[in-house]
């Protein structure tokens, strides 16, 4: 069975909703979170929930300069599982980042196909994405628990659009990716 590939470093080519320099800073608080894992510069990496399959995670080798602006691990979870999410969805979707949601609508990102024109009306043709990151999974804090959360998270709009949930965990790499 061939892997899925995710590659970090295509996070720099940016998408309509995601500037390639944001696109850098997610892949390199997801490097670091890593390789603060003790993971080199590739990692299987499992992927979990609605298409099952496993992946592999390729990044470059990050620098002090690089550990030191993600040294708030905290944040860099987080923008690195944005990253990690958004590369895996992009994969297993075909839908990329059209527009990072605001805030208190229970989600991150709108996704879309490409071709997803700006002249649609509202969240026309869009999917909600939430996401979440974990370090290091305890037995206070798991996937599945936080999957549970970030479902719960996105009933306030439910009506809008179909959503999807993906939480990405660090130490044992995977990414779990529920339909909603």
């Amino acid at each position: 069975m061939s892997s899925l590939i995710l590659n970090l470093a295509d996070l720099q080519l940016g998408m309509a909703g995601l500037t390639p320099a944001r696109g850098q800073s997610f892949a390199e608080a997801a490097a670091v979170c890593l390789e603060q894992c003790a993971h080199e510069s590739s990692v299987e990496c499992a992927i979990t929930g609605f298409s099952p399959q496993v992946g592999e995670l390729h990044w470059e080798a990050v620098d002090d300069q690089q550990r030191n602006t993600n040294a708030d691990l905290q944040d860099a979870t987080e923008d690195g599982a944005a990253g990690v999410a958004i590369l895996a969805m992009s994969a297993l979707t075909g839908l990329t980042v059209r527009e990072r949601a605001i805030k208190n609508t229970g989600v991150d990102y709108w996704l879309g196909d490409d071709g997803a024109s700006d002249d649609d009306l509202p969240f026309q043709n869009l999917t909600r994405l939430e996401i979440s990151g974990i370090l290091t999974s305890s037995p206070q804090n798991t996937v599945d628990r936080r999957v549970a959360q970030k479902l719960a998270q996105t009933d306030p709009t439910d009506a809008v659009a179909p959503a999807y949930v993906a939480v990405v965990e660090f130490s044992q790499p995977r990414i779990h990716v529920e339909a909603k």
